[in-house]
C-alpha cells in the first residue's frame, strides 16, 4: 500500500527535495526542526542521504558526529507528523567512503585506492548492501520507503550501473516488499516497468549546493533557496536572514580569491629578469608589498568569518564551522609565510652583494 500511495504521490508532481546533513552537519535539533519545517516550503517528500551519520550497527561505520538513535527516529515522527514521507537514501554504489575506508572492507572496493565506490560483483558485495538496508529497517520499522541513487551528482557510468543493478537489486527488491522504492531519474532506463519501484520524473531539489567549497553549505545560507509559498511569517524572517549571511560568504570568498591572486602575482613578479629591470631591491620590494597586502586582506576576512560564526555557528555540531574557516584562511597564512621568508632570502643576498 505504501508503495501506491507514493507512486500516486510522484505522479501528482510533487515537490521532492534532497537532504544531505553529512556536507555540513547540523545539531540532531537543528535536523529535526528543519526537517519539520521543509513541509511548509511545499515539500512533500524529502530524502535524506545519512552516510556516516547514520547509528550503523556496525561502529566503525559511523562518523564520530553520527546523530544518536533517537535523533533519527525523532526525524522520521517529525516528518510524519508534517505529513511529509521521508526517504532514506540506500547507501549502495557511489559515496560509499564511510563504509569502504576500513581496511577490513578493501575487498569490497571497485578500485583498490578509491573507497568511495564498491564492486558490485565482488563476493559479498550484495549481502553488504542489504545489511545496510537491515540496519535502516530495525531502525525505522515504519520506513516508508527508501531511495535509489547509486551514482548520485556523478557521471552516469553505464557499465557499472548494468553490473550493480544486475548483481544487486535483483535481491534487494525481495527484501523491499512493504514499503516504497524510488529510484532516481536516470535510472528509468532500467526501472521504468519494475512493478516494485517508482522513478522520479525529475531530479529533486537539494539543500545544499554544489558550491560547498566555497562557502560553507550551512542550513542557515541555503534556506534562501527554499520557496516562499506556504512560509510563515518567521520562515520568511529565516529566509532574508539566510540571504544576508549567504552575502556575507560571498564577500569573503571573494576576499580570498583575491588574496590568491595576489600571491600568485608576487610569485611572478619576483621572478621577472634584470632586462626587464627587476633588480634585487625591486624583488625584495614586490614580496614585501604583496605580502602586506595580502595580510591586510585576510585580516578583513577573519573578522568577517567571526560574524558569520556568531550568527549560525550555535546550529552546527561544535568545530564544524571553525574546521571550515580554517581550512580558508590558514593555506593563505602559509603563503604570506612564504613570500616574507624569500624576501628575507633576497636581503641577505643583497646584503652579501
Amino acid at each position: 500500500m505504501k508503495a501506491q500511495r507514493y507512486d500516486l504521490i510522484v505522479k501528482a508532481e510533487k515537490k521532492v527535495l534532497c537532504f544531505e546533513p553529512w556536507r555540513f552537519q547540523p545539531k540532531v535539533e537543528r535536523m529535526i526542526e528543519l526537517i519539520g519545517c521543509f513541509g511548509r516550503f511545499g515539500y512533500t517528500t524529502v530524502i535524506v542521504d545519512w552516510r556516516g551519520l547514520f547509528p550503523w550497527s556496525e561502529e566503525r561505520f559511523r562518523s564520530r558526529f553520527a546523530y544518536p538513535e533517537h535523533g533519527i527516529v525523532e526525524a522520521y515522527k517529525e516528518a510524519s507528523a508534517g505529513n511529509i514521507t521521508l526517504l532514506t537514501r540506500l547507501p549502495c554504489g557511489s559515496g560509499m567512503g564511510n563504509f569502504l575506508s576500513h581496511p577490513g572492507y578493501r575487498y569490497l572496493r571497485n578500485h583498490p585506492s578509491d573507497p568511495e565506490t564498491i564492486r558490485a560483483g565482488s563476493q559479498g558485495a550484495a549481502k553488504f548492501v542489504y545489511d545496510l538496508l537491515g540496519d535502516i529497517v530495525a531502525l525505522i520499522p515504519d520506513l516508508a520507503g527508501i531511495y535509489i541513487d547509486p551514482l548520485p551528482r556523478q557521471t552516469v557510468d553505464q557499465r557499472y550501473l548494468e553490473d550493480l543493478l544486475g548483481s544487486i537489486f535483483p535481491g534487494l527488491f525481495d527484501l523491499t516488499r512493504g514499503f516504497a522504492v524510488i529510484a532516481a531519474p536516470y535510472l528509468s532506463k532500467w526501472f521504468l516497468e519494475e512493478k516494485r519501484c517508482t522513478v522520479l520524473q525529475a531530479p529533486p531539489d537539494i539543500f545544499f549546493g554544489a558550491d560547498h567549497t566555497a562557502i560553507p553549505p550551512s542550513l542557515e545560507l541555503y534556506l534562501h533557496e527554499m520557496p516562499c509559498a506556504g512560509a510563515v511569517a518567521e520562515d520568511r524572517r529565516a529566509l532574508e536572514h539566510s540571504k544576508t549571511l549567504k552575502a556575507e560568504c560571498i564577500s569573503v570568498s571573494k576576499k580570498i580569491d583575491e588574496c590568491w591572486r595576489i600571491i600568485r602575482m608576487a610569485s611572478e613578479d619576483s621572478y621577472l629578469p634584470a632586462m626587464l629591470g627587476c633588480t634585487p631591491e625591486m624583488s625584495r620590494a614586490i614580496l614585501e608589498r604583496y605580502a602586506d597586502e595580502v595580510k591586510t586582506l585576510l585580516e578583513e576576512c577573519e573578522r568577517q568569518f567571526a560574524e558569520v560564526s556568531r550568527l549560525f555557528g550555535p546550529f552546527l555540531l561544535p568545530g564544524i564551522l571553525d574546521r571550515w574557516i580554517e581550512s580558508r584562511i590558514r593555506p593563505v597564512d602559509e603563503q604570506i609565510g612564504r613570500i616574507r621568508e624569500k624576501a628575507r632570502m633576497v636581503e641577505v643576498w643583497i646584503r652579501r652583494q
